[in-house]
């Protein structure tokens, strides 16, 4: 019953995310528009007029980034489960990233060779793993390295009233930035909880805690003060997992 009464609101909260998109769209449009059209239209060249609609665009489009989270975090989509080379797939998708958006940042790798094929939903991960590369480049404004590694590893999981050993494929980001402070490190996956973050929403860590909650994997992310932080993700094997759950 308390599951269909989240399902319920999910849903209510979705229909009046996806109704609020619109709007903010049509104002973002026209006041990009409003200045385009006082610039080459009516020749107005006002710095101080530029500064309120560049207010008016920028607040909107974090409002807007704020929905497109929220429609992501409230989401009930059973995962697409296949079995992937882990380390095939983050080499694929880093690269993408890295040159654009993290100039002055080494990435250095460990990437264990003849890894399990993990078990994963492909959109999800790359989704929770852009926001977590990201949060470490995001942590280093002078530059520094992030180091990408992948093990095999087996962790003792709690099933029922015992504990039984399973076979995990780790992935850790692990970053020399700022660091997160200790009392803050529980809530960082909390829904709307940012850290000296201008244009973040707050979801981003939430979600990817909601990702591998639905993958049936673990997050840990361990920080020291201008040392760094280590986000570890850890994906369950395609021998882990009943096969009428995976999609071959």
């Amino acid at each position: 019953e308390h599951i269909n009464q989240l399902k319920h609101w999910a849903q209510v909260a979705q229909r009046l995310t996806h109704g609020i998109k619109n709007p903010l769209t049509t104002v973002k449009l026209n006041a990009e528009e409003l200045k385009h059209s006082l610039k080459e239209n009516y020749k107005i060249q006002n710095q101080e007029i530029d500064e309120y609609i560049d207010a008016i665009i920028s607040q909107v489009s974090k409002l807007k980034k704020m929905s497109d989270g929220f429609m992501r975090f409230v989401e009930f989509e059973k995962p697409d489960l296949k079995p992937t080379d882990l380390n095939k797939e983050i080499e694929e998708l880093i690269p993408q990233w890295q040159p654009e958006k993290s100039a002055g940042i080494k990435i250095n790798w460990e990437l264990e060779k003849n890894l399990p094929q993990a078990l994963i939903d492909r959109k999800q991960f790359e989704y929770a793993l852009k926001n977590v590369f990201f949060n470490a480049v995001e942590s280093m404004e002078s530059g520094g390295t992030i180091l990408i590694s992948t093990h095999k590893v087996e962790i003792f999981v709690e099933n029922d009233s015992s504990s039984v050993m399973e076979n995990f494929v780790e992935l850790q980001i692990r970053d020399t930035g700022n660091g997160i402070p200790a009392e803050y490190l529980e809530k960082v996956t909390q829904p709307y909880f940012t850290l000296n973050k201008a244009q973040g929403t707050g979801l981003g860590l939430s979600i990817v805690q909601k990702i591998m909650d639905s993958l049936g994997g673990q997050i840990d992310i361990y920080s020291d003060v201008k040392q760094g932080t280590t986000v570890t993700l850890r994906f369950k094997t395609k021998n882990g997992i009943p096969k009428d759950m995976v999609n071959v």
